[in-house]
């Protein structure tokens, strides 16, 4: 049985921006369905060598704010205003270390109390990523925190260079193989809170299939595709706060040949709600997602 979730409450901040679900669904596999939105998922539709890297964990450790007591790992995704600080007409994208201090800056979550600060420039490259400093006056997240913050793509529309964003890593650096999965510049990176209570189960290969597929055909998310994408199978089941990504294979809807790799992991998405953070294996045949 298969609880698709509702959007909790999110930081209580006063954004409102952050993307979110709103709606619930349940979908049956026996009987009846639950709606207490534990652990689902919501279904809308039914570098440089100035680029310093940052400190990445051996199995990722625990989440600012109490992994350990079943939260995913706590991150926050950036995709607007990002190409406006990155020149994407250079061959080599980079963000300088102080540009990147100023877009963190600029997000609502984090506190002005201490200036953001940053230990060197941004490469858009494999692997890359630097350390960072900034302030968070949030429920479970107060005070100054350490960040790992990544180079990574976002979709935008059918152009297989995608546009510069940023995942940051709050508190707890990511596993090695997240920093992989996510900063690979072939991966265009998708997400939305799914509710509060999202991540605290262990999500069965079909229900991370089901969840992907929602997520990443979800209009309202951190970055949106042009077209929908089918996932037709995980490799594994994603247990709770697991800081490592699950591999599926997807392909268009409109064209079932065009098959890619799609990886995910639950996160806290700290402007919103916990829900899945989906990396979609495009940026070598993003083209193929145009219907037209």
């Amino acid at each position: 049985m298969l609880a698709l979730g509702v959007a909790g409450c999110g930081t209580g901040d006063g954004q409102g921006g952050a993307p979110t679900t709103e709606e619930k669904v349940t979908e049956s596999a026996g009987e009846g369905g639950s709606d207490g939105g534990t652990g689902g998922v919501t279904d809308p539709d039914a570098g440089s060598e100035d680029t310093q890297e940052g400190t990445v964990s051996d199995d990722g450790g625990e989440a600012a704010g109490g992994a350990g007591a079943g939260r995913p790992p706590a991150v926050l995704y950036v995709v607007d205003g990002v190409d406006d600080a990155v020149d994407t007409s250079q061959a080599q994208w980079t963000l300088s270390g102080d540009d990147l201090a100023t877009v963190l800056a600029g997000q609502g979550v984090i506190s002005d109390r201490t200036a953001p600060s940053c230990s060197g420039d941004l490469a858009f490259t494999d692997g890359s990523s630097v350390n960072c400093k900034a302030s968070f006056d949030m429920e479970g997240l107060d005070g100054e925190q350490d960040l790992t913050v990544m180079a990574v793509r976002a979709p935008s529309g059918f152009d297989a260079t995608g546009a510069p964003a940023l995942l940051i890593s709050i508190g707890a650096a990511p596993s090695q193989e997240a920093l992989e999965v996510f900063t690979d510049q072939d991966n265009h990176l998708v997400g939305i809170g799914q509710g509060s209570m999202f991540g605290t189960d262990e999500l069965s290969a079909e229900e991370l299939a089901q969840g992907i597929q929602a997520t990443a055909n979800n209009d309202a998310g951190y970055a949106v595709l042009d077209a929908p994408i089918v996932v037709t199978e995980c490799e594994g089941p994603l247990p709770a706060a697991s800081t490592e990504p699950v591999g599926c294979d997807a392909s268009w809807e409109h064209d079932s040949g065009a098959e890619f790799d799609v990886e995910a992991m639950g996160v806290w998405f700290v402007d919103s709600d916990p829900g899945l953070l989906v990396a979609l294996e495009i940026g070598d045949q993003a083209g193929a997602g145009d219907e037209g």
